[in-house]
């Protein structure tokens, strides 16, 4: 098992991105023919210990009320876990955005930052 155990319809992958409130994860579905399919065949997991979760939490409740936003990650639900040594793990299930982030973006323009073009294309609800 993983540290953080894998899902009911989900398989955890290799961590993405490691921040101040929890760690991000590829996962794949298990079984794509399920009744889980509703789900894409590949997510972003985000988790955290649920002792330490409440700002994934918060960012779940933020999702939920910004779900009609094109350019906004879609979040697909929660989950909680099992993770090494009985440890409970809250897990946010999320679009993959395989694009990077924008501050990855911003890293890779050498220094000159984004134009205020390519700054509303990223983030632009419409």
């Amino acid at each position: 098992m993983n540290k953080y155990g894998d899902g009911v319809a989900w398989k955890r992958g290799g961590i993405l991105g490691k921040g101040s409130f929890g760690s991000v994860y590829l996962a794949k579905l298990k079984n794509p023919i399920s009744k889980y399919s509703y789900f894409p065949s590949i997510m972003a997991v985000k988790s955290a210990e649920v002792s330490v979760s409440s700002s994934i939490q918060k960012e779940r409740q933020v999702l939920s009320n910004l779900k009609s936003c094109p350019n906004i990650i879609q979040c697909f639900g929660e989950e909680t876990t099992t993770g090494e040594n009985g440890v409970m793990v809250f897990n946010l299930l999320l679009e993959y955005g395989s694009g990077g982030t924008l501050s990855e973006k911003i890293k890779k323009s050498g220094g000159k930052g984004l134009s205020e073009f390519e700054f509303q294309v990223l983030t632009s609800p419409y």
